[in-house]
């Protein structure tokens, strides 16, 4: 979840809510505006916070670690509103409950979060050591967690508190790291603050109340509340310095008025004291003085920290102008308690430089000159060179002011007031970019002058004039500059209203368009899916699915024109799929608004015609009992699927008769086939059958010869050997004829495969495949055709073995009879090998003849033989195919080139479905 995000999320996701989205998506937004609201609205972030705890109580126990995250985040929103609202004490209670969580579930994010929430809670509770640890260990665990946003505020914010007290550390790392321009989201707001405070302590209050413009509108623009208060009460403090004290009144309100509509009491506290500095400046003193104690009042129910020492700061410059040094120099020893407390060297530097000012205006000259010495000591540990000059330059006016004072030890100078100012110079000018002041060149010129030496007293002089010009001039150019940027600002400010506008209204129109392509495909859906069906009652079925999804219906009526053109058939299809006939209705029946729609081929109320083209299906009418018309976005998805019924239901028509002229042609291809059949086995039995006709006609004569020779006593002995001889070879012919119309009608019956006739087995293919060739080798030898056989031993198999044999026999005796006719000599393999997909790949391999091209594509049709009369029948290869394919589940394929022999590829799985089914697996 992001640190923070632009307003235009937030409103966003704030008007998803109120649509009532489902519960999942409805916790994910409460969770996020819970987050992103907790500076924006407390108030309400706190509400919706407590409606996704409940949400996530209701839903049920099954997975309570699930849940953590979501209720770690929430107790951070609950943290962090105290934090702002009610205090640290408050705060702190919360952080604790969640530490104790995130040690029994541990998450990243939360953890980092939790590190920049307690740096904050340490520096409002005035431990800003403690803050810097918690946000170096933010920074530790962003960088482990990929965070590289949170990773970089942390490290801002760090160095931003250095910055604070010690100006020269905080320059040091600003020119060491970089924040990316790509980056602006998180950290902006913060990194431009950072600049303002390195440019308010160089002097350049310009430049710095104008980095502090741009971090409010950043801050604002991100939901950075806490942020944005800073940025406006330091850019009026930045005014205040260029003495534009009304410009800073304006800003010191926006702050007030963002933390009053809060009830932020520290930010509160904050901006009325910044008010009463203001108005300080600006000479009204009574007012100032009411703003200060209201301020300090509401401080001063926090914890001692920073805000309040520059608060005790102001309040004590005002007791000074108001000539009241006893009171400036209790406050400002207040201070100085308070700021050692808190390790703050600048105010400490404050604190005893104003004592030495009180001091010195109650005429306690020594003790003055030791808090100015002590201040002096104090801004040379920190190295701050700015609060250097300022108090030699205090020491300075202390000494021309009471001459008594006895000089430092280190006296290099004519006088001890000549001593501080020549080493206030000599530090202003090694300080970069820093302008020596007027009041510094006149303080030195006045000191000479006392000396006696008026020639370097003038030349000072003139060197204060013209540094007075100067800081005039830089004066107005720093206001100039202030005035821009605040133009600039506003038309900016005007301008991303502007621009907004116009991305809402590109919103808007992209919305539009996301609807209307959303729209649009699932209307494009919604068509294939209507169009895919190729059946009138399923493109019915699914018209009225879809249909109920956009419109209001109880049922879809179909009325289809019939043929005659006179009469419409009705169907009534509700979205649940029930299909149901109604009476056929006249296409001129004047009352009905179908057969209306129908004859004008127009749409009317809730009806609509199917056209493809010019011509009409039918109409297409919406049962509803809700509505009788439709709006204009209806009706236009009305029409579109309208169009895909029109486009589906011609499909359909199409295909029924396309289906009934395939069943005409099949049941045609069967007659054929069954003609070619019977003359087939008529061809194939006639030579026989014949021969055996002829046999039996031959001994029938011959048989009645014979017995009118033994009814007439004239039978010889010759004729009755002569008739025996030729009984013999009718009979001969007799068995021969019937042996092969005999085979081939077995042959005709294997036609039609039997799965009964035999189980499956599982058994080693090698012994069955040695069997095979050892019946063959004698026929295939003294044919001249040698025998390999390449089969791995191991290899088994689930199957039918006898029909196997049956097929490879066959195969053999097809290369025997086709790819060596004429007496060819050459080999033949049997080979077999597995494949990787549970296959079994059986080869029969001849170099013979080969197989014409023309021929090949025909070699399993049945009763197709080159070798008609000459041994072919045209039904081998044929029971092949059908054995192997219907009753082994496999596939046979024959390759071949005339010339070059043949192969055929016979793949088989080692275990059919019905073989796991069975419980066989191979040996």
């Amino acid at each position: 979840m992001d640190y923070f995000v632009r307003d235009e999320h937030v409103q966003r996701w704030d008007a998803e809510l109120a649509a009532e989205p489902a519960a999942a998506r409805r916790l994910d937004l409460l969770l996020f505006l819970s987050w992103h609201l907790r500076q924006r609205d407390g108030r309400r972030a706190l509400l919706l916070a407590e409606q996704a705890r409940r949400l996530l109580s209701d839903e049920p126990p099954t997975d309570p670690p699930a849940q953590q995250p979501a209720l770690m985040r929430l107790l951070l929103v609950e943290a962090e509103v105290a934090l702002f609202s009610r205090g640290p004490v408050a705060a702190r209670a919360t952080v604790e409950r969640l530490e104790q969580r995130l040690q029994a579930w541990p998450e990243p994010l939360i953890s980092i979060d939790l590190c920049i929430l307690s740096a904050l809670l340490a520096n409002v509770e005035g431990q800003p050591l403690q803050s810097d640890l918690m946000w170096r260990m933010a920074i530790d665990l962003a960088g482990q967690a990929r965070q590289p946003l949170r990773e970089k505020l942390a490290e801002v914010e760090w160095h931003l508190s250095i910055s604070y007290r010690n100006p020269l550390e905080g320059k040091a790392r600003f020119e060491q790291i970089q924040v990316e321009a790509a980056a602006p989201t998180l950290v902006m707001a913060r990194w431009l603050e950072w600049q303002g405070t390195l440019a308010a302590q160089a002097s350049e209050y310009g430049r710095a109340a104008a980095l502090r413009f741009h971090a409010f509108d950043e801050a604002m623009e991100f939901g950075q509340i806490q942020w944005a208060v800073a940025a406006a009460s330091n850019a009026a403090d930045a005014l205040n310095c260029l003495n534009e004290h009304e410009l800073a009144l304006q800003w010191v309100e926006r702050a007030i008025a963002l933390a009053r509509s809060r009830h932020w009491l520290m930010f509160l506290g904050h901006g009325l004291s910044q008010m009463g500095e203001t108005l300080r400046r600006l000479g009204r003193l009574d007012a100032a003085d009411e703003c200060l104690q209201e301020g300090l009042q509401l401080l001063g129910e926090f914890p001692l920290q920073r805000r309040q020492l520059i608060a005790i700061k102001y309040r004590a410059d005002l007791r000074l102008d108001q000539a009241r040094p006893d009171q400036a120099l209790l406050e400002f020893a207040a201070l100085q308690q308070a700021a050692a407390a808190q390790q703050y060297p600048d105010m400490l530097v404050h604190a005893h430089r104003g004592q030495a000012q009180a001091l010195a205006l109650l005429g306690r000259i020594q003790e003055a000159e030791a808090e100015a010495q002590e201040a002096l000591s104090l801004a040379q540990q920190t190295r701050h060179l700015l609060r250097q000059v300022e108090c030699l330059r205090a020491l300075a006016g202390l000494h021309a002011l009471y001459p008594q004072l006895a000089p430092p030890p280190e006296l290099q100078a004519a006088s001890a007031g000549l001593h501080y100012l020549l080493q206030a110079l000599e530090l202003a000018h090694s300080i970069e970019g820093y302008w020596v002041p007027g009041e510094l060149w006149e303080a030195l010129a006045e000191a000479h002058a006392q000396l006696g030496d008026m020639g370097q007293a003038y030349t000072l002089a003139r060197q204060a004039a013209k540094a007075r010009r100067k800081a005039q001039d830089d004066g107005a150019n720093q206001r100039l500059t202030v005035m821009q940027v605040m133009h600039q600002t506003d038309r900016a400010r005007a301008e991303a209203e502007h621009q907004r506008s116009l991305v809402h209204e590109q919103k808007q129109r992209a919305d539009a368009l996301e609807q209307s392509q959303a729209t649009l495909e699932r209307l494009s859906a919604m068509g294939l899916d209507i169009t895919s069906n190729l059946e009138q009652r399923a493109v019915m079925r699914a018209l009225a699915r879809h249909m109920s999804g956009l419109l209001t219906l109880d049922a879809l009526v179909l009325a289809q024109l019939q043929e005659d053109g006179q009469q419409l058939r009705l169907l009534r299809v509700t979205p649940g799929g029930q299909c149901s006939p109604m009476p056929d209705l006249a296409l001129s029946d004047a009352a009905s608004p179908l057969a209306r729609a129908a004859r004008e081929a127009e749409s009317c109320g809730r009806c609509a015609p199917l056209l493809v083209g010019r011509r009409l299906l039918g109409v297409l009418a919406v049962e509803s009992g809700a509505r009788t018309e439709f709006d204009e976005a209806e009706r236009l998805l009305f029409r579109s699927l309208c169009a895909y019924a029109s486009i589906a239901l011609d499909n359909a028509q199409a295909y029924q008769r396309l289906r009934d002229a395939q069943a005409q042609l099949v049941q045609q291809a069967k007659l054929a086939a069954l003609g070619s059949l019977v003359a087939g086995v008529a061809h194939e039995l006639n030579t026989p059958i014949g021969n055996c006709l002829m046999a039996a006609s031959t001994l029938q004569q011959r048989t009645e010869a014979i017995a009118q020779q033994v009814d007439a006593q004239a039978l010889k002995r010759n004729e009755l050997t002569q008739y025996l001889d030729s009984a013999s070879q009718s009979s001969l012919l007799l068995m021969r004829g019937l042996h092969k119309a005999a085979e081939l009608v077995q042959r005709f019956k294997q036609i039609a495969i039997d799965p009964g006739s035999e189980s499956l087995q599982a058994f080693e293919l090698l012994p069955q495949c040695e069997l095979l060739l050892s019946s063959q080798r004698g026929l295939f030898e003294a044919a001249g055709v040698r025998l390999n056989l390449q089969v791995p031993p191991g290899l088994h198999v689930v199957s039918y073995p006898g029909v196997l044999l049956q097929v490879l026999g066959q195969l053999l005796e097809n290369a025997l009879l086709h790819g060596f006719a004429g007496g060819r000599a050459g080999q033949l393999t049997l080979r077999a090998q597995g494949q990787g997909d549970a296959k079994l790949l059986l080869q029969v391999i001849d170099d013979g003849i080969g197989i014409a091209p023309e021929h090949l594509d025909r070699i399993f049709e049945p009763f197709f033989s080159t070798r008609f009369g000459q041994g072919g029948s045209g039904l081998g290869l044929h029971i092949c195919h059908n054995l192997v394919t219907a009753l082994l589940q496999g596939s046979i394929k024959a390759v071949s080139e005339a010339g070059q022999g043949s192969r055929f590829d016979i793949t088989l799985p080692l275990q059919p479905p019905s073989a796991a089914a069975a419980d066989l697996a191979p040996d």
